[in-house]
């Protein structure tokens, strides 16, 4: 009988701890967002009060350097607000928890991460946020170099292909014009021909017809 009683009396009172006792109904998730975008964390947990946990110090006593502006909205709920991108860094990765705390006894979540991107601008890519930051300004600046390498070769070959043309323009219309000058010298020199031919002819019709 006294065992009987002695085994309810322990089920009660781990009945009451386990009442007692915290626990996570549903820890926050990873996200992947992109600069200036705004991401939720939620936390569901059978507790008194739950805290946040960021990258191992209470929200509380947390240093940022300014890559997020962090606020706090209703205690089950840590809302990131304004993201700004790093300058110094081409991606800004946060560890992310919550902890249940009821009385003297707490739990925590699994941790969870906000990783932040630049797609639209330094990168391009998420995929190759890995590369250094302003990878885009070194394409531009390779890109750039090469079209003047380009136009500084192939100026100097415009330029001796236009005196080319040009030259071989004037020669052509120097031979036009010098053909059309023998051909117009020809009619003239065939034009006396005729006329002394003619005076000729008419002399000579006029002195027969004086004998």
């Amino acid at each position: 009988m006294q065992l009987l009683v002695a085994f309810l009396f322990a089920g009660l009172a781990n009945a009451q701890l386990d009442a007692q006792a915290p626990a996570i109904l549903q820890g926050p998730v990873s996200h992947v967002v992109d600069v200036q975008r705004t991401v939720t964390f939620s936390c569901t947990a059978k507790a008194e009060d739950i805290k946040w946990i960021i990258n191992g110090s209470r929200l509380e006593s947390s240093a940022y350097d300014g890559a997020i502006d962090v606020r706090r909205i209703p205690r089950d709920v840590l809302f990131y607000s304004s993201v700004t991108f790093p300058v110094s860094e081409q991606y800004h990765s946060t560890r992310v928890r919550c902890q249940a705390v009821h009385q003297q006894s707490s739990v925590e979540s699994p941790e969870a991460y906000l990783t932040i991107t630049d797609t639209n601008g330094r990168d391009g890519e998420r995929d190759n946020c890995s590369q250094g930051a302003g990878s885009d300004s070194w394409h531009i600046l390779v890109l750039s170099a090469a079209m003047a390498l380009y136009v500084a070769l192939t100026t100097p070959l415009v330029i001796v292909l236009a005196v080319m043309y040009i030259v071989r323009q004037r020669k052509e219309t120097s031979s036009k014009v010098a053909q059309k000058r023998q051909v117009e010298d020809a009619k003239n020199q065939t034009k006396g021909r005729e006329e002394e031919e003619g005076d000729y002819i008419h002399m000579a019709s006029i002195s027969l017809h004086q004998h």
